[in-house]
């Protein structure tokens, strides 16, 4: 559906305190909508004349469309049971001040014609409670929503809204940033999972609350991921490459170098296979020549793991003329499948170049072959924290720590829980020892764990400031647990 959207942001108040976000809201929630398909009006520091004409002209552009959505950041409050976003020249003095030269919402509702199928009001507003005015309150109040829309409101009725996100915006918009991407979820589960986000996020402190009256499905993301033709199938032997048994080739004899668990024949093998030519090789070999590759990388062949580093030239060489690349395909099923073809159980999934592979995820180049690995791994997605092909924002742990002492004065930090989304993931052993780890040993066992892109993974902490070098003691071997969420 055709979609546009407003967005409005005040950070410097002329007469309220003044913001850090909005601007940076605004910017982030402006990226976002353009890349999934939104026609975007970015707006800052408006003031009331200008909202206004910034309405007006809105509500005449809605004819061309379906989806509407307003997105305001900044102060807003209530009074009698109305809600008023405030601009940049709201007065503070009398209640007839503050009131006639702020934004009623109900205003804001109605610019939206009739014709538009979804309207989406986002408030992220109640930053602070003006004190001293008689009859005013902080926060918003509930609202009836429009016939056919929703409103998201940062925080519950009458309560206060946090500032301090992630990259400059306010912590609702960041934990609304995180869900807004995610693909083929209805509007109701994203605001829900943002919900639980911020929940978790501020320890309780700010829960986000909608109304809706929407009447029919609708997801901000609903592209569907399109592949350019039938995924490629291969031969059971090259899927449960233990079997497989070359047949004299030129690469076959490099396949069975890479087999042998020796870098004195593994590092020329890789030698060979950067010098041979890639025309008229079967895509079978090439799929079985990937997963070799991958495993040899793993395995610690210095000359491995230098092609990785420079991987895109060599998969562009692979990419075939319809656009499948049978190389990087047995890459990226070598990751998840071992030598049976089966699914590799939670915590054993190879993660060691996972990073290097997922670099190319958003890579037109190479849809094909994150098509590929996306049905693959359908029938086990309950199994997966991560789904390469469907996954656009960042997926987020919390983790609670709690400060202990050590012998000599040093801190160190006992890993209580491990949340994600609010829910624990933690599955402690049944029989356990401790061990200390540095920080970032920590997060590398939760990436590889969860088998999750470090730059998909977000770590949360209720310890500010946690450097790597830190350390945290943990009960091991611990493991992490889909079967909460």
């Amino acid at each position: 559906m055709k979609s546009i959207a407003l967005l409005v942001g005040v950070n410097d108040y002329e007469h309220l305190r003044s913001l850090t976000n909005p601007h940076c809201d605004v910017d982030n929630m402006e990226n976002v909508l353009r890349k999934l398909q939104f026609d975007v009006i970015p707006k800052k520091d408006l003031s009331l004349v200008e909202m206004g004409s910034e309405i007006g002209k809105f509500q005449t552009a809605c004819a061309n469309y379906e989806v509407a959505l307003f997105y305001f950041s900044g102060h807003g409050f209530q009074h009698k049971g109305e809600n008023y976003l405030c601009v940049k020249d709201t007065q503070l003095g009398t209640l007839a001040e503050i009131t006639n030269t702020s934004k009623k919402l109900e205003d804001v509702f109605q610019m939206v014609p009739d014709n538009i199928k979804v309207k989406i009001f986002i408030l992220d507003a109640c930053r602070n409670q003006q004190k001293g005015i008689k009859g005013m309150a902080g926060g918003l109040c509930p609202v009836m929503a429009p016939q056919g829309s929703i409103v998201a409101f940062a925080t519950s009725p009458d309560e206060s809204a946090y500032e301090g996100g992630d990259n400059g915006c306010s912590l609702y918009t960041s934990c609304l940033l995180k869900h807004i991407e995610t693909r083929g979820i209805a509007i109701e589960e994203c605001f829900k999972k943002v919900r639980t986000t911020l929940f978790a996020r501020s320890k309780g402190q700010q829960l986000s609350w909608e109304h809706t009256s929407l009447i029919g499905d609708y997801s901000f993301n609903n592209m569907p991921i399109q592949p350019k033709g039938i995924a490629p199938v291969y031969d059971q032997h090259a899927l449960a490459d233990g079997t497989y048994v070359t047949d004299g080739s030129e690469a076959g004899l490099i396949i069975d170098e890479l087999k042998e668990h020796n870098w004195y024949k593994q590092n020329p093998a890789v030698q060979k296979f950067m010098n041979m030519k890639s025309n008229n090789v079967d895509p079978n070999i090439q799929f079985v020549l990937g997963r070799n590759l991958y495993q040899t990388a793993c395995g610690g062949s210095n000359d491995a793991i230098r092609l990785f580093q420079n991987l895109k030239p060599i998969l562009l060489k692979w990419q075939s003329a319809d656009e499948n690349n049978h190389l990087l395909n047995g890459m990226l099923y070598e990751v998840y499948f071992n030598h049976e073809g089966n699914i590799r159980n939670t915590g054993q999934v190879k993660t060691g170049y996972l990073d290097t592979l997922m670099q190319f995820e958003n890579d037109k180049t190479f849809a094909k072959s994150f098509e590929f690995i996306r049905v693959q791994l359908e029938p086990y997605s309950s199994m997966l924290f991560y789904m390469p092909g469907c996954n656009t924002a960042k997926i987020s742990f919390q983790v609670e720590l709690k400060e202990e002492i050590d012998t000599i004065g040093e801190p160190f930090y006992i890993v209580e829980n491990i949340l994600m989304d609010g829910h624990s993931v933690y599955d402690k052993p049944e029989f356990e020892w401790s061990v200390t780890r540095s920080w970032k040993e920590f997060i590398t066992d939760i990436r590889s764990y969860s088998a999750i892109p470090l730059q998909n993974m977000l770590i949360e902490t209720n310890i500010p400031n946690m450097e790597d070098s830190k350390r945290v003691k943990i009960d091991y071997p611990f493991t992490l647990k889909l079967d909460t969420i």
